[in-house]
């Protein structure tokens, strides 16, 4: 078996493309480069295939992963090759090694960077002033939604750092925020929470995953 960790992008033509057409994408993808995957036993067999923290609907990424099983006899350079043909466009494969042995990408994600494309009435001067007042708070209390229920949590801790810039696009906001399986902070609930304590009117244009950390 060939186990491999591939590094993958997700651009504007596919970014409203869910996680489970993504996987199914993948699977007609590999099938038609007459790349064998492995499959599970019994009577309704998958490839295996895990996604490292997928993007959500909507999102653009330069920074995408899954942890792929083949059987053996392929190696990193055909499956690069050879998926990137059968991938519709919008998807692009950049880097694939071999798996470290036990090792899982979900497990593995421990905080993601985002570029944060806005709208605002507000300068970008005076929005760092903003950001900067934001992040020297001791506690950022928000509630959480998930499938139990809403809890309030604070995500103070989950917070790397924040950043204001502003190109041809627009203003932009740069943000590093824990993610994984333990904790994970979203960039809409963080715009949320700078409208929350800064009496801001952030709205959110486009959000731009630039980076995925591993543990």
């Amino acid at each position: 078996m060939k186990s491999v960790r591939i590094k993958y992008s997700k651009e504007e033509q596919v970014k409203y493309v869910s996680h489970l057409d993504t996987l199914k994408t993948f699977t007609r993808a590999a099938r038609r480069a007459e790349l064998p995957l492995k499959y599970s036993k019994g009577f309704n067999p998958h490839p295996h295939m895990v996604f490292g923290l997928p993007s959500s609907v909507g999102m653009i990424s330069v920074c995408e992963y899954a942890d792929i099983d083949f059987e053996d006899g392929v190696n990193c350079a055909d499956i690069m090759d050879k998926m990137n043909e059968a991938l519709p466009e919008g998807f692009n494969i950049v880097e694939c090694s071999e798996r470290p042995e036990k090792s899982n990408i979900m497990a593995e994600v421990a905080a993601c960077e985002y570029v944060i494309y806005v709208k605002t009435r507000k300068s970008v001067m005076d929005l760092m002033d903003d950001i900067s007042h934001f992040i020297s708070r001791q506690e950022i209390y928000v509630t959480k939604k998930n499938k139990r229920g809403e809890k309030e949590i604070d995500i103070k801790s989950m917070i790397n750092f924040i950043s204001v810039g502003e190109d041809s696009m627009g203003t932009y906001l740069i943000s590093k925020t824990a993610a994984g399986n333990e904790k994970n902070l979203k960039p809409e609930l963080l715009i949320d929470a700078i409208n929350k304590y800064e009496d801001t009117d952030i709205e959110i244009r486009q959000i731009i995953r630039t980076e995925v950390f591993l543990k």
